[in-house]
């Protein structure tokens, strides 16, 4: 006999329904490729029980050089990033930072943004978290979401 505890959780976690049917393991088919222009893209996700808000936009690793992923829009994470060791990896030499307490973060703007790695059962997914969300200022329309500050890139 199957728990209401076990739907619900089965609910939470990202699987392969959350994206568009070309996404292959959470991802864009070119996110991850360095690209000489950045991407900005909003995807509302809409399938049975799989609604999900979904942000492409690139990392700037060099001058024109940038890296682009696809983030899960999550107001129920509590931290600003969340990545996958893939996107780890990619940002580690370039962009990722580490303070005096070991904590790994990234800089966008003039502002500190900590970074964690994305809990194993949403991997390979890569996450915004509420505390970016509320930064970038996310709002719900009926077609999807705005931010009040869309950026080009990170």
């Amino acid at each position: 006999m199957i728990e209401q505890s076990q739907i619900v959780a089965d609910e939470l976690l990202l699987t392969h329904n959350d994206f568009p049917s070309n996404f292959k393991y959470m991802a864009h088919p070119e996110d991850y490729k360095i690209s000489k222009k950045p991407v900005y893209e909003k995807i509302f996700n809409k399938k049975a029980h799989h609604n999900r808000l979904l942000l492409r936009i690139s990392w700037r690793i060099k001058e024109e050089e940038y890296i682009p992923m696809t983030f899960v829009c999550d107001t129920g994470a509590p931290m600003f990033f969340y990545l996958s060791p893939q996107a780890k990896l990619l940002l580690e030499k370039e962009r990722i930072k580490e303070d005096e307490l070991q904590n790994l973060y990234v800089v966008i703007g003039e502002k500190k943004a900590t970074i964690q790695e994305t809990p194993i059962n949403h991997q390979p997914a890569n996450v915004i978290g509420l505390l970016m969300l509320q930064r970038l200022g996310i709002h719900l329309t009926e077609e999807g979401f705005e931010l009040d500050k869309p950026l080009s890139y990170l």
